[in-house]
């Protein structure tokens, strides 16, 4: 039976002062990567905006198919290990 909970990865980022630039650009090739890595559903990516939220400044959440898909990032090999790291 499919379970009824969803389940996250979520990651935390901080921008330099100045480095927005940067960090859009990052963040738009690291969507791309973290939404083909296994067992990932879903990539939403989520920045305070007004100093309204988090020191970090942006997060970014994975929904996963279960906790197992974080084993399996573990064991990644080839070409997307290469990209991730």
């Amino acid at each position: 039976m499919p379970s009824t909970y969803r389940a996250f990865y979520v990651a935390t980022f901080a921008v330099q002062p100045g480095k927005t630039k940067e960090a859009v650009a990052w963040f738009t090739d690291a969507v791309g990567i973290w939404s083909r890595l296994p067992g990932v559903l879903s990539v939403t990516v989520y920045t305070a905006q007004f100093s309204l939220g988090p020191d970090h400044g942006i997060e970014v959440w994975c929904e996963i198919e279960n906790y197992s898909a974080l084993d399996r990032w573990d064991e990644l090999t080839g070409e997307i290990q290469a990209e991730w790291v």
